[in-house]
């Protein structure tokens, strides 16, 4: 597969990308948390003379930095990497592909550069609204002392993750996808810094709506229905209100990228 290797340096951080594929199609791609750019890989191969796409990771935390002393991703900071991508492009609209996390970021662009997208692919996307966790960890001063707290010593929220399960308060499935993640050191470390550099970027939805009315451009929702962390009820009925959405919904949880679900979703991208 064709591809090359650069970094986007921007105020607000240097963000890594792969560019793959020659064809005339062009799209910009965010992960989830804990993927890398190639995550894309597989909704490509085969395609290359149909699509390019520029697949971005995130800037990594400064040296000698910490998380809670540096200023959030702005929506104009959002707006710079998307000029820049556009600029490298020579100017051409591009479509937008968000995985999980990435989705958030990707709405925000759809929003925020409506007139210059020509559509939006989800999968198990969040962002279809504010986790009241997620606000208090990254929102509030209280809040995010005590994230920072939990990440540094993780032991004891570890152990009331496994009195959840043995009271049956979070589910086996929900257990397994924050295990993944929170035994990990480098993966709490990088979560924390996640989180907190992306806590100001949430999609207006009302806003969303309107300019959709005004000209539709097509949003594919991909989700799962055993989804531990995303709610694919709460994605639908978002869904019913926004005009050219499309959803469809995999019998997987939040890992959708396995082979027999490739095959329909790479469908769903033509």
């Amino acid at each position: 597969m064709t591809m090359t290797q650069g970094t986007l340096e921007t105020a607000q951080g240097n963000w890594p990308y792969i560019r793959y594929g020659r064809g005339k199609s062009l799209w910009l791609a965010f992960p989830g948390f804990g993927q890398s750019p190639d995550f894309v890989e597989p909704l490509l191969r085969g395609r290359e003379s149909q699509f390019r796409c520029i697949s971005l990771g995130y800037p990594d935390l400064p040296p000698g930095a910490s998380p809670e002393n540096i200023d959030p991703l702005s929506p104009c900071g959002l707006e710079e990497l998307w000029d820049k991508v556009r600029q490298m492009e020579g100017g051409q609209s591009a479509g937008l592909l968000g995985y999980s996390l990435g989705a958030r970021l990707a709405m925000k662009l759809f929003e925020l550069r409506h007139e210059e997208v020509d559509q939006a692919f989800l999968l198990v996307p969040d962002g279809a609204y504010i986790r009241p966790l997620y606000r208090f960890c990254t929102g509030h001063p209280l809040g995010r002392a005590v994230f920072l707290w939990a990440i540094r010593h993780p032991q004891g929220l570890g152990a009331w993750m496994d009195w959840g399960g043995r009271t049956g308060l979070i589910t086996p499935p929900l257990i397994r996808f924050a295990r993944h993640f929170w035994d990990d050191p480098g993966h709490r470390k990088r979560l924390a810094w996640i989180w907190l550099f992306l806590r100001g970027i949430h999609p207006d939805w009302g806003r969303i709506r309107k300019k959709q009315r005004t000209k539709t451009k097509p949003i594919t929702l991909v989700l799962g229905k055993e989804d531990p962390l995303i709610s694919a009820r709460k994605w639908i009925r978002l869904a019913d209100t926004l005009e050219g959405a499309r959803v469809h919904v995999l019998d997987r949880g939040h890992f959708v990228l396995d082979p027999v679900s490739l095959k329909r979703i790479k469908k769903w991208m033509l």
